[in-house]
């Protein structure tokens, strides 16, 4: 910028003398010399003035060169702590970069082994699972064969209290009228209607009780007539199915009506809690009801 300035001054000035001397050409006489005196003193001041400024100007520019120098100077100091920064810079990314590496690698062969480990921990956790159904079905299939074996059992018992009963007993050869003879027993169809207490007592007073079906044998002849009757069963008492002498009744489903007993409470009434033979089956019925009852002595 200063070179430029310092040949713009310098053009002026030639330019200045140019117009000097063909001024001078042209006026030479007259009132116009004193003119142009006074232009030519104003030229001369002009070119004064040029030159004081050139001179400051090279002044300037020797200044600004050795300016420059020195900042030159500071600018290559600048530049070498510069590239020396930037050096160590590299040189620590360079370590870092290699830290950053070792560690991704690390935790590469880590996730691996934690891979594994989680596949093993599956596998167990799900022969484990295996393990537990098939027990639970073992467990299941015990018990229903451990169920199986103890009604088996105590209708042994059943039949076994049974016999010593029977066999204690003289040998039944005939029976009061109206009653009929089997297996030694005797056996009141009833024509009449009562609710399951009035039927209990009637028996009762006969030296019977209302039926109480001990024998296979026994069952099959009770429910060969199709009617319906009153058999000593009862839950009324202590809400588990006894038999009306007290004695337990151990629960044979096979001869219960589907779905029963299902103590229905349909009507308002408090359950059926007394049972009697329909159609050749069991089922639990308000003890209220009035029907035919079977008394056994």
């Amino acid at each position: 910028m200063i070179l430029q300035l310092k040949t713009s001054v310098s053009g002026l000035s030639s330019y200045v003398d140019l117009y000097t001397s063909r001024i001078q050409d042209q006026l030479k006489t007259g009132p116009q010399v004193k003119k142009l005196s006074e232009i030519q003193i104003l030229i001369i001041k002009l070119n004064s003035s040029l030159a004081s400024l050139s001179s400051k100007m090279e002044t300037k520019l020797q200044d600004a060169g050795t300016q420059q120098d020195g900042q030159s100077s500071e600018l290559k100091r600048f530049l070498d702590r510069l590239n020396s920064s930037i050096s160590e810079l590299t040189a620590k990314l360079q370590d870092t970069d290699q830290k950053v590496m070792a560690g991704l690698s690390e935790m590469k062969d880590k996730l691996k082994i934690s891979s594994k480990t989680a596949v093993f921990a599956q596998e167990s956790q799900n022969r484990t699972l295996a393990e537990v159904v098939k027990l639970s079905s073992s467990v299941e299939s015990l018990s229903s064969k451990l169920q199986s074996t103890v009604q088996r059992v105590m209708d042994a018992l059943s039949e076994m209290k049974a016999k010593p009963e029977s066999s204690t007993k003289p040998a039944v050869t005939s029976c009061k009228p109206g009653w009929t003879l089997r297996l030694s027993r005797c056996y009141w169809f009833s024509n009449d209607t009562r609710n399951w207490h009035q039927a209990r007592e009637y028996c009762l007073t006969q030296n019977a009780s209302l039926l109480k079906v001990e024998s296979e044998d026994e069952w099959a002849f009770v429910t060969a007539n199709l009617n319906e009757y009153w058999v000593g069963l009862t839950d009324e008492i202590t809400g588990q199915w006894r038999w009306a002498d007290e004695t337990p009744y151990v629960m044979d489903r096979k001869k219960w009506g589907p779905g029963q007993p299902d103590n229905w409470t349909g009507d308002g009434e408090d359950g059926e809690n007394c049972a009697h033979i329909r159609r050749r089956k069991l089922n639990d019925l308000h003890c209220k009801i009035r029907m035919n009852y079977i008394c056994k002595a």
